[in-house]
């Protein structure tokens, strides 16, 4: 996948190895965004700052200090702007988040399976 980071006016083509996925990049403020697809990456000023490779579709919302909610297969993350991994929690049976989570204004996070629906409080 080829990512266009446009920083004053110049034209710069990263390459990540993540495929590419069907939803926007999200922004993590102060120039950072994060891109997903089979993985997660996040950019800022042309590089790549982190990356992680997933077998499953990723889906990522950015809590308002840029701490990501990141739906990885069976686990619902909580990762900081560096990519530190801060909590992981699993779905009762395995199944896989077909959702982007949902961050709500006190902080649960909403993520659904073909089975159910999960928050995170």
């Amino acid at each position: 996948m080829k990512i266009n980071v446009l920083p004053a006016f110049a034209l710069l083509m990263v390459s990540i190895g993540i495929a590419r996925g069907d939803e926007p990049p999200v922004d993590l403020g102060r120039g950072r965004v994060a891109v997903t697809g089979r993985g997660i990456a996040a950019m800022e000023d042309g590089r790549v700052m982190w990356s992680r490779t997933s077998a499953s579709p990723v889906h990522a919302t950015a809590f308002e200090d840029g701490t990501l909610a990141v739906a990885m297969g069976s686990e619902l993350r909580v990762v900081d702007r560096e990519g530190g991994v801060r909590l992981v929690l699993k779905t009762a049976e395995g199944e896989t988040i077909s959702t982007p989570p949902a961050v709500a204004n006190s902080g649960a996070v909403w993520v659904a399976t073909e089975k159910g629906l999960y928050v995170a409080r």
